[in-house]
Parts: C-alpha cells; structure tokens; sequence
C-alpha cells in the first residue's frame, strides 16, 4: 500500500514538474517573440531647427531642411517652457522658428499607440515668431 502512495506521489510530483517546465518554456518563447516584436530604441541627439505648431493638445516640428517631421514628446521641463511661451505668443495654431537641444527617440512612449519617431526636447534655445529657418537674424 505505501509502495503505491509512493509511486502516485512521485508520478504526480513528475507531472508537476514537466507542466512547470512546459509553462517556463513558453513564456520564455512569448519573452523572444515580444523583444523581436518590438523595435529597439534609436537615440539620436542633436539641436534642431525648425517650425514648431501647437493646437488642442498636439504639437508638430518640422526641420528646416524637411528631412524630419514629427511631434515632440509632451514631457519634461523644457517642453512645458516651450508650450508656455508658444501660447503667450497668441499665434496658434500658426507655425513659430524654434530652435532647440533634442533627442530624436525611435520608440514606444507611454502614449502606447506612437511606434515611431519622436522628439524629446533636452532645452529650448529660442522660439522666435519673427525669424524664418534661411535667416541668420532677426526680422524686425
């Protein structure tokens, strides 16, 4: 009688044991799948030139030179300076020269659904209504 109460403990510990390892397995897979899923993060750092837009809530940047179109991350300190001074300005929704430190990140933000290029704003070195990307200077 032990002998069976032996056994049956062992063949359900055993099949304890194979459930647990199949379970580990897979999520080890799902862990693969998910990391080759997601891009990896591309940081780029740079200052930026370029016209800056604000309307109800979005934002836009566009470079001087075309080549980079994209909004910029709604976070930081930098960021809330430049909102702060776009809307003291009194010209939205209209496009402003701004100047400024970033980082042009490739990745997931806590806006779950951007999964592509976006600007994080390192310092804001000018926001200049007046001035145009070909000017050197101010036109006044």
């Amino acid at each position: 009688m032990k002998s069976k109460f032996r056994l049956m403990l062992s063949l359900v510990l055993a099949l304890l044991a194979l459930a647990c390892h199949k379970q580990s397995v897979k999520q080890q897979q799902k862990q693969k799948t998910q990391a080759e899923l997601e891009p990896e993060t591309e940081v780029t750092h740079s200052v930026q030139e370029g016209y800056f837009s604000y309307m109800a809530d979005a934002n836009m940047f566009v470079s001087c030179d075309k080549k980079h179109k994209a909004s910029i991350l709604m976070q930081g300190k930098a960021y809330l300076e430049l909102e702060k001074k776009y809307l003291a300005l009194q010209v939205s929704p209209q496009k402003v020269y701004l100047k400024m430190r970033t980082t042009l990140v490739n990745r997931k933000t806590e806006q779950e659904e951007l999964n592509k290029p976006a600007w994080q704003m390192d310092a804001l070195l000018e926001l200049n209504q007046h001035k145009q990307c070909s000017d050197q200077t101010d036109l006044k």
